[in-house]
């Protein structure tokens, strides 16, 4: 009876194997199909029972190992797609941001230095330069503006050229009458304070006075 027993058990066995590939415990040396992966370890029922373990299903090592580097394939390219403060930084210094701090040009002040002699040059060289008036024109202008200086001073600074003392300039007798004396025509008078007008508004224009000091212009 008990060969009987001895035989069908190796028959059962040999019928497991020849269905299912063996596996060697680790612990005991046993070859069975069904192994329990505990501590490293691949254990037999047996063995994992007698170490208290439960008989429950464990991913092999091999495919443990593979798991966790295919997880961490799958969080590298976020980290590598997350900006870097400092290259942005950079970046934008690069392309030509200007920082916060940065300086800001001051507006063009005033200066005494400049006379009204300087001015009258100047504005005449800008005439001439920008070829909008003939010769004749800019000729013109320049005895307007010589005969500004002459009477008003050549060396007066910008700055100190009131309103009264322009119009002081358009109301005396170089400007309103002629050498033998007579008054002149309107028509001459208005260009000479024309041209000084124009010379004053041009310095402001320029920034070489803060306000062109021009009286009201009459009716």
């Amino acid at each position: 009876m008990t060969t009987t027993k001895k035989r069908s058990k190796s028959k059962s066995h040999v019928q497991l194997a020849a269905g299912a590939e063996l596996k060697r415990c680790d612990l005991c040396g046993a070859e069975t199909a069904n192994l329990i992966y505990s501590a490293g370890n691949a254990a037999c029922e047996k063995c994992a029972a007698a170490n208290g373990e439960a008989p429950k299903p464990e991913t092999a090592p091999k495919k443990r190992a593979r798991s966790k580097a295919s997880e961490n394939a799958a969080v590298e390219p976020a980290a590598a797609t997350e900006p870097n403060p400092a290259k942005l930084k950079r970046r934008g210094r690069a392309a030509g941001a200007a920082p916060a701090d940065a300086p800001v040009d001051a507006a063009p002040t005033a200066s005494d230095a400049i006379t009204l002699g300087s001015l009258c040059e100047r504005y005449v060289a800008a005439l001439d330069a920008g070829g909008e008036h003939s010769l004749a024109t800019t000729r013109s202008y320049g005895a307007e503006l010589r005969m500004a200086c002459r009477e008003i001073g050549s060396d007066v600074a910008l700055v100190d050229l009131t309103v009264s003392r322009v119009q002081k300039y358009f109301d005396c007798a170089a400007v309103t009458t002629t050498r033998e004396g007579e008054p002149k025509a309107a028509v001459g008078v208005a260009k000479t304070c024309r041209v000084l007008r124009q010379a004053l508004l041009w310095a402001q224009h320029e920034g070489l006075v803060a306000q062109a000091p021009l009286p009201a212009a009459k009716d």
